[in-house]
């Protein structure tokens, strides 16, 4: 019974420290894309104060959008495909008019695009990092060391083994180079 417990409460732990990492993650994320889009759009305090919170409702919206588009990405038919990234138009274009309220109709434009760059930045980071992570797990730490100079005590000891050879009578023919791989 005591393991039982002990296992519980371990296992709450995990889940919490979990949550709270992935929380964090989305914080962090949320914060580099309100700093981009800001100076992207060139926003002014004044102007940003009312941007703001229409944009996050906008982004509540977009974001329910796109999770049902994952929840049901592969038992759909193509009406459905199309009735979902209709809501996606739809969307942007209610929160259009409620953008050209406070911003511009050229900075709407670098909004729309602008979240396009961050979010293809964004993906293309997250692909690195699970490539560097499965390189990682499948052993291929050495690649990362692979284009790397020698170090000192290296190159001492690969001179060691040149003059020895020269003493001895052997000439540099026919010598090849080690391959440190």
């Amino acid at each position: 019974m005591k393991h039982i417990l002990i296992s519980l409460i371990c296992l709450v732990i995990q889940f919490v420290t979990y949550n709270a990492l992935a929380q964090n993650r989305q914080g962090k994320v949320e914060s580099i894309k309100v700093a981009y889009l800001s100076e992207k759009l060139n926003l002014d305090p004044k102007t940003a104060e009312r941007f703001w919170p229409v944009y996050n409702q906008y982004d509540d919206e977009m974001r329910h959008v796109k999770q049902d588009l994952k929840r049901a990405n592969d038992n759909r038919t193509a009406d459905e495909i199309l009735d979902q990234e209709q809501r996606v138009i739809d969307i942007k274009r209610k929160y259009g008019t409620q953008f050209l309220k406070v911003i511009s109709n050229e900075q709407l434009g670098q909004l729309f695009q602008s979240e396009k760059e961050f979010n293809h930045m964004l993906l293309r980071r997250m692909n690195k990092m699970e490539n560097r992570q499965q390189n990682m797990r499948q052993g291929h730490q050495e690649d990362r060391f692979r284009d790397r100079p020698l170090r000192n005590h290296q190159r001492s000891s690969e001179g060691m083994d040149h003059k020895a050879g020269m003493r001895e009578g052997r000439s540099d023919e026919g010598v090849q180079p080690r391959n440190n791989r």
